[in-house]
């Protein structure tokens, strides 16, 4: 199973719990592999990391509240901060037949091409 965990539009704080709630998930279920993640804007943080695990974490989707008081900004009141936790599912590419037809009127050459995707 793929999972994101995404800051969103969040400020650096939901970056920051984005990394946090990686690293304890790391801790408490440890057979996790990252697939790809992007770096927030401060030192610590991810704004968006995508893993495996061989554990159902389907429970866990849905928003994610971490409180804690912002390093960033030692004076600021709010201590809520929300990130994203999504299922990724992967899908193949989609087949592509491609079908072609004569135009009436042009040369033999020239096809009108129509390419039916399934879904």
């Amino acid at each position: 199973m793929r999972i994101q965990i995404s800051s969103g539009q969040g400020p650096a704080e939901c970056e920051l719990a984005a990394e946090l709630f990686y690293r304890q998930l790391q801790k408490e279920i440890g057979d996790i592999r990252m697939v790809h993640c992007v770096r927030g804007s401060k030192a610590k943080g991810f704004s968006s990391v995508i893993f495996e695990t061989e554990e159902d974490m389907s429970s866990l989707e849905g928003s994610i509240l971490w409180v804690c008081k912002s390093p960033y900004r030692p004076k600021h009141k709010r201590k809520n901060w929300y990130i994203r936790i999504k299922k990724v599912i992967m899908r193949e590419r989609p087949y592509r037949e491609e079908k072609r037809y004569p135009s009436a009127g042009m040369p033999a050459d020239i096809f009108f091409i129509y390419y039916p995707f399934l879904r």
